[in-house]
């Protein structure tokens, strides 16, 4: 299997002593590090919470902006107060969320003195509340919050407030402090908030510490700590307790997990098309129990350890920031590509004429706990770019439709892909899509194997017409590819799970895959190639132990076959055959 790039963490800045030193990034000290923010030329902001003061990571360098703490009664933290004025001289006390605006400006959330600050040409002011909790709305100096802690702006200049006591708040650029009611949560008792867009396009991730919230003018959608979520039988897996949280794109963020002591990524479900979260580890390694223990390591996960990640920000070039407060350090995440598949709106279904557009369609098997580099269509993309294949740009988009049989991922071709919108279509069968297509009414009692081919053929026809390629890939079961996948060992019966041996499994994985390799259409059948790579010395798991599902490494193992078979037919040939 080639390589595939996972998420790496590096330390950016901080040498882990219990100090507040300046220098170069990885000889400075911080004592608590809390919020970051990141400015277009890469800069990045960090609240150093124990030092009560605002730092500044540049060009290999770390430096004071904002505050001037004396030292406390021990080394771990300094003596805060709050004082306005030059930066240097201004005082904090225990400042955690940070925002920075399109002028520079730099607001912060500081959460002992319940109010916003704001840090503007080496002047730091108090831009919203006072130093007497409350809650209030009005003008924002009239205002009054109570432990403020994560801010964001979005792109028309209004700053969102995660306010713990009182929930999420909005300033306006006029100056006006509302309480966002829309927003639910339980008791205000919000920590993280982003927001990205505006108008129709804004969006608004915000944490409790049980529950992470994505807002949208269409809608809400909500991940419980208790949550079922993908992989969906994996207790490792279960959401934790939020902190941080940054908007990556339509349905995708990356959240900080104090709990477990890890970076998530997470990707909302968007029902009718898919219908559970999903939850990737992007840093660190999740262990039994709750409360595991943090580390310190560099590396990709699980072997990176972290301890106590709080603020997380994404930087210009992709890559994510944050702080570990635990090991007195700023960390990053690079390779977190976070495309996924089509939504309800088919947004990104179609890609530009000059490109030759090949769409993955199937399944939950299609997308499942994998970042997009890592992914079926992922792994397609990259392979025939670095091949040149085509001679043109490659455009690869995926569609996951959960519980949907072979007919109906057959109907949503014709419907929206039918007319010459892609060049290939890649249609993945797997036992669950097989066993959903069994269990139709009109298909049991074995009709599927005469009615099912023949609508295979009459769509591979259709599409030809309009100068559209069809493949289908066969995936077998994990338990009819090799003992070593499943602790368990089950098999579909026409739609019934039945305890068997693994060579009956085996056996009829087999006269599956001859099946729809006689059905007349352009197939590609994994079960051979997925035993020859289980029967060498290096094989690693190409299915979840603990979920049904394609591993990452499961999912690019496919991905690269696929993407080698596309490359052998070569269908944009004009002589390429159906």
């Amino acid at each position: 299997m080639s390589d595939v790039p996972e998420p790496i963490v590096a330390t950016l800045a901080g040498n882990g002593r219990m100090r507040a030193d300046d220098g170069d990034d990885l000889g400075a000290a911080f004592l608590f590090p809390y919020g970051v923010a990141v400015a277009p030329d890469g800069s990045v902001y960090v609240s150093d919470a124990g030092a009560q003061a605002i730092r500044r990571i540049a060009d290999g360098k770390v430096t004071f902006v904002a505050g001037n703490a004396p030292l406390g009664v021990t080394p771990q933290a300094r003596k805060g107060g709050y004082v306005d004025g030059p930066a240097m001289a201004a005082r904090f006390v225990w400042p955690t969320g940070l925002a920075l605006a399109k002028d520079g400006s730099l607001f912060i959330a500081d959460t002992g003195n319940h109010c916003i600050r704001r840090l503007q040409n080496g002047v730091v002011t108090t831009y919203a509340g006072a130093r007497t909790p409350g809650n209030a709305d009005g003008e924002r100096l009239e205002a009054r919050f109570a432990l403020p802690q994560g801010l964001a702006l979005d792109d028309d200049g209004n700053l969102y407030v995660a306010d713990f006591g009182n929930g999420i708040r909005r300033i306006t650029p006029a100056g006006v402090v509302s309480t966002l009611k829309q927003l639910r949560t339980k008791q205000g008792r919000v920590l993280g908030i982003d927001a990205k867009g505006a108008g129709p396009t804004l969006q608004i991730a915000y944490t409790e510490d049980d529950a992470l919230h994505l807002w949208t003018p269409a809608g809400a959608q909500v991940v419980l700590a208790s949550a079922k979520i993908e992989p969906v039988e994996d207790d490792l897996h279960a959401a934790g307790s939020f902190y941080g949280v940054t908007i990556l794109g339509p349905k995708a963020v990356a959240v900080t997990d104090v709990l477990h002591n890890v970076v998530r990524f997470i990707r909302f479900g968007s029902k009718p098309f898919t219908t559970w979260p999903n939850s990737r580890i992007i840093a660190g390694a999740a262990r039994e129990g709750n409360g595991a223990p943090g580390g310190y390591a560099d590396g990709p996960p699980p072997a990176s350890l972290v301890d106590i990640p709080l603020g997380i920000a994404r930087m210009p070039d992709g890559n994510l920031v944050f702080t570990d407060a635990g090991n007195r350090r700023v960390r990053t995440i690079s390779n977190v590509d976070p495309r996924g598949p089509v939504g309800p709106d088919l947004k990104g279904l179609y890609g530009p004429k000059d490109a030759y557009r090949i769409t993955v369609i199937g399944d939950s098997f299609t997308f499942a706990n994998v970042l997009w580099q890592e992914s079926i269509a992922g792994r397609i993309e990259t392979a025939l770019k670095a091949a040149n294949a085509a001679g043109k740009p490659i455009f690869v988009s995926t569609v996951r439709l959960d519980g949907v049989p072979i007919s109906g991922q057959a109907s949503f071709i014709s419907e929206h892909l039918g007319d010459g919108q892609t060049d290939l279509v890649v249609m993945l069968i797997d036992d669950i899509t097989q066993a959903h297509e069994m269990n139709r009414q009109d298909l049991r009692n074995g009709r599927w194997r005469t009615v099912t081919p023949g609508r295979l053929l009459a769509l591979q026809r259709s599409l030809d017409q309009r100068g559209t390629h069809f493949m289908i890939v066969v995936i077998p079961a994990a338990r009819s590819v090799s003992l070593n996948e499943v602790p368990e060992i089950g098999a579909f019966n026409d739609g019934q799970v039945t305890a068997v041996s693994f060579e009956q499994d085996n056996d009829r994985a087999r006269q599956i895959a001859d099946f729809y390799q006689r059905a007349g259409v352009h197939a590609l059948v994994l079960l051979d190639s997925m035993e020859k790579f289980e029967a060498t010395a290096g094989r690693i798991s190409l299915y979840n132990m603990r979920d049904i599902h394609l591993s990452p490494q499961g999912s690019s193992f496919v991905g690269d076959r696929i993407a080698e078979e596309i490359e052998r037919w070569q269908p944009w040939s004009p002589n390429a055959l159906p």
